[in-house]
C-alpha cells in the first residue's frame, strides 16, 4: 500500500506540473535541489525529480534515493531506468544495487544482464546484482556469458559482493579458481579478491593444490589477496615454502606474507630467513615483522630465549622510532613475562603519550597476576592516551587472572573516575570495558544514567551508542524508559540502536515518531562557496612527511567537500595527527582529540556515489551511517568492501609516496584549498 500511495503522488504531481511553466529549469539548479532533498531525506521530492525530462537529473535523483535506501522507490526507479539513455542507465543501475537486497531488484537486474549488450552498463549491473540479488541468483550470475575480459572482471566482483554478504557456494568457488588461470591481470586480481572474501576451508580445500600452483607462478602484485584468502586455513607445508619466496616481494605482498607466517611453527633457520626484514627501509614492513615476533610458533628445539635475545639486540639500536621500540617491547613482554615488568614501568617515564599507551598495552599482554597488580596500583596515567590504554588492558586481562574483592574495588574506582572524566574517548572506552558480566554491576545504575544524560550529539554519538548497549544488558523499568526516549532521538543511528536494544529487552517492536526533526548540529551548506570549490576542486595536505595533493569530488559528495574545505579554511586541521594507521589499508586523521573519538561539533550525512575506493582515495570515517564529522581516511590500496558504505570525496593525484610513509602520530601541518 505504501508503494502504491508513493506512485500515485508522483503520477499526480507529474500531471499537474505539465500545466505549469517552470521558471528555473537549469541542471545546476536542480542538482542542488537534489543535494538538499537527499540531505533532508525527502523521498517524495526526489521522486518528482526522478521523472524529470532531463535524464541527467533523473540519474542523479536515483543516486540520492539510493542513499536513502527505501525499497518503496524501486518500481519507479526500474521504470525510469527502462526509459533512460545509456549514460543515465549506469547511475540508475548503481542505485538499484545500492538500495539493498530485494526480490524485484534482483530479478530485474538479472533479466537486464541477459538482454543489454552495452558493456559499461553491464559492468555496473554485475556488481549491482552482487549487492542486491537473492541467494538463489548467485548461480544464475555465474552462468551469464561475458563480452570481454574487462566485463569478466566486473562479473567476478559481482560474485565478490555476494561473498561480502556471506553468500558463496561450491559453484562460485570453482568459478573463481578457474578464472585465476586466465592470463589477464584484472581478472586475476578480481578473482583473488573474491576468493579472499569467499574464504571457506570446506569449500576451498579441494582446490588448494591448484591455487598453490597458480600462486607460486603468479607475478601479479595483487596476489596478496590470494595470500590473505589462504592465511585463515590450517598450516600447509607447501604454502609455507611458497610464502618464503614472497618475503622480498612488493610491500603489499610482504605484509600479507609476514602475517600469514604467524601460524606456522618455524625452525631457527627459517626464522633467520625472515630476520633480514629488520633492515627494511619501510617502517610498515618493520612494524609488521616486530608484531610477527610476538606470535612466533616454535619448531624443534627452538626456545623463547632465542627470540628474546633477537628482540634485545634490535632494541640496542638507538635509531629505532618510538613505534618500533613499542612493538619490540610488546614482543619482549610476551617471552619474558613478569621479569620485564620493572623495565616497562621505567619506560613509562617517556614524555611521548602514545608510546606510554603502547607500553601499558605490553604490560596488559603479559596477562599475569603481577601484570594486573601493576596496572591497578603502579600506573598513574596522566593523559588521555594512557588512561584509555589502562582501561582497555584491565578489561583485556580480566579473563586471564583471578580478581579478588579488593582488586574489584580498585577497578570500580578507576572506572567510576573515568566515567566522570568528561572526555568522550575515556568515557566510551570505560563503557565498552564495563559491558561484561564481571564488571557491569560494579557501577551503580544512577551513575550510568547520570553520565549518559550528560552526553551530547553529535560528537558523543559513539559513547551514547555504547551506553544504550550497556543499559540494555542491565534492563529494568528505568532503563526501558531511557531507551524509549532514545527511540525518538534526532540521530538516526541512536534511534535504530535503541529500537534494536528494546526488542532484545522486551521482545516488542518500537517505531520512531515520523515528525522527529533532524540533527540540530548539522552542517549548513553555502552554495556560492560550493560553486567556488567546483571551479578549483583541490586541496593540499601538508604533513611532516611531505605534501599530498588531492582532487576533490564535489558533485559526488557536496556536503562532505564543503565541510572539509570550510574546516580547512578555518585551519581546523592544522597540527592534528594521523591517529590511526593500518598497513595496506588506510591512514586516518582529522580528529581534534587525536584519539579517534573527536569531531568538529556538527555532523554530516553519508553521501554514497558510484565512486569506488581505489588506491589513494579519500573517505569519511563514521560511527555508523550519517555520523560523519571531520575524521577522514586515505586508502593504501583498493578496498572494495568500503564501496557503497562510506563517503568517497576525493583521490590523491600527487604524493601517494607520502601517504605510504605516514605512521601513527605523524602531524598534519596544514590542509588548504588550492585556488
Amino acid at each position: 500500500m505504501k508503494k502504491i500511495i508513493f506512485l500515485l503522488i508522483i503520477i499526480s504531481t507529474l500531471c499537474i506540473s505539465k500545466n505549469k511553466k517552470t521558471v528555473i529549469d537549469s541542471f545546476d539548479y536542480k542538482l542542488k535541489k537534489i543535494y538538499g532533498y537527499q540531505y533532508d531525506k525527502d523521498i517524495l521530492e526526489l521522486g518528482k525529480l526522478l521523472i524529470d525530462k532531463d535524464k541527467r537529473v533523473a540519474a542523479r535523483a536515483s543516486i540520492a534515493l539510493a542513499n536513502l535506501q527505501d525499497t518503496i522507490t524501486i518500481p519507479l526507479i526500474i521504470k525510469v531506468y527502462q526509459n533512460s539513455d545509456d549514460k543515465a542507465k549506469k547511475d540508475i543501475a548503481f542505485s538499484l544495487g545500492q538500495i539493498g537486497p530485494c526480490f524485484e531488484t534482483g530479478y530485474f537486474i538479472l533479466s537486464e544482464l541477459k538482454l543489454n549488450k552495452n558493456e559499461e552498463i553491464r559492468n555496473v549491473l554485475f556488481e549491482a546484482l552482487g549487492k542486491s540479488g537473492q541467494k538463489e541468483l548467485l548461480d544464475s550470475l555465474i552462468l551469464i556469458p561475458t563480452l570481454s575480459n574487462n566485463e569478466e572482471a566486473h562479473k567476478i566482483m559481482g560474485i565478490a559482493r555476494y561473498a561480502l554478504r556471506g553468500i558463496k557456494n561450491s559453484n562460485s568457488i570453482k568459478y573463481l579458481v578457474d578464472k585465476l588461470k586466465q592470463n589477464d591481470e584484472n581478472i586475476f586480481t578480481s578473482a583473488s579478491y573474491a576468493l579472499w572474501r569467499s574464504s571457506n576451508y570446506d569449500l576451498l580445500k579441494e582446490h588448494l593444490p591448484k591455487i598453490f600452483d597458480i600462486l607460486e607462478k603468479s607475478k601479479n602484485e595483487n596476489k596478496y589477496y590470494l595470500i590473505n584468502a589462504l592465511s585463515a586455513f590450517p598450516p600447509n607445508d607447501t604454502l609455507k615454502n611458497i610464502l618464503f619466496k614472497f618475503l622480498d616481494g612488493p610491500r603489499n605482498v610482504q605484509l600479507s606474507t609476514i602475517k600469514a607466517l604467524e601460524k606456522y611453527p618455524l625452525s631457527k633457520d627459517e626464522l633467520e630467513k625472515i630476520s633480514y626484514l629488520e633492515n627494511s627501509n619501510d617502517e610498515h614492513v618493520k612494524l609488521t615483522y616486530y608484531r610477527f615476533l610476538q606470535k612466533v610458533l616454535f619448531k624443534d628445539s627452538l626456545d623463547k630465549s632465542y627470540i628474546a635475545n633477537i628482540i634485545k639486540l634490535y632494541l640496542n639500536n638507538k635509531q629505532k622510532s618510538w613505534r618500533e621500540k613499542a612493538e619490540l617491547f610488546s614482543a619482549l613482554a610476551v617471552y619474558q613475562k613478569d621479569s620485564i615488568v620493572n623495565i616497562l614501568i621505567k619506560e613509562l617515564e617517556s614524555k611521548n603519550e602514545r608510546y606510554c599507551a603502547k607500553i601499558i598495552n605490553a604490560i596488559g599482554d603479559i596477562g599475569t597476576p603481577l601484570a594486573l597488580q601493576t596496572l591497578l596500583y603502579k600506573i598513574n596515567p596522566s593523559n588521555t592516551f594512557t588512561k584509555i590504554s589502562l582501561l582497555e588492558n584491565i578489561s583485556k586481562i580480566r579473563n586471564k587472572v583471578k580478581i579478588d574483592s579488593s582488586d574489584l574495588m580498585r577497578i570500580k574506582d578507576i572506572f567510576l573516575k573515568s566515567l566522570y572524566s568528561k572526555n568522550i574517548g575515556i568515557i566510551t572506552t570505560a563503557v565498552m570495558a564495563l559491558n561484561n558480566n564481571q564488571f557491569r554491576n560494579l557501577i551503580p545504575l544512577n551513575d550510568y544514567i547520570k553520565v549518559y544524560n550528560s552526553l551530547k550529539l553529535p560528537d558523543d554519538v559513539e559513547g551514547i551508542l555504547q551506553f544504550i548497549r550497556l543499559l540494555a544488558q542491565i534492563g529494568g523499568d528505568e532503563v526501558k524508559k531511557i531507551l524509549e526516549y532514545a527511540v525518538n532521538s534526532e540521530s538516526d543511528i541512536v534511534s535504530n540502536t535503541a529500537i534494536d536494544a528494546l526488542y532484545v529487552l522486551t521482545d516488542e517492536e518500537y517505531i520512531r515518531q515520523e515528525n522527529i526533526k533532524g540533527e540540530k548540529n548539522k552542517f549548513i551548506p553555502n552554495w556560492k562557496y560550493f560553486d567556488a570549490i567546483v571551479k578549483s576542486p583541490k586541496i593540499e595536505i601538508n604533513t611532516e612527511k611531505g605534501k599530498i595533493l588531492v582532487q576533490l569530488f564535489p558533485n559526488d559528495a557536496p556536503y562532505t567537500v564543503m565541510s572539509i574545505c570550510s574546516l580547512a579554511d578555518r585551519k581546523f586541521f592544522d597540527g592534528l595527527v594521523f591517529h590511526r594507521v593500518v598497513p595496506n589499508f588506510v591512514i586516518q586523521g582529522g580528529d581534534p582529540l587525536g584519539t579517534g573519538w573527536g569531531g568538529p561539533g556538527y555532523s554530516i550525512k553519508t553521501e554514497i556515489s558510484p565512486q569506488k575506493f581505489g588506491t589513494g582515495y579519500l573517505g569519511m570515517a563514521n560511527a555508523g551511517k550519517n555520523t560523519e564529522g571531520s575524521q577522514f581516511f586515505i586508502t593504501h590500496s583498493p578496498q572494495p568492501h568500503l564501496d557503497g558504505r562510506y563517503t568517497v570525496f576525493g583521490k590523491v593525484i600527487k604524493g601517494m609516496d607520502v601517504v605510504d610513509l605516514i605512521q601513527e602520530g605523524d602531524k598534519i601541518i596544514s590542509i588548504r584549498r588550492v585556488k
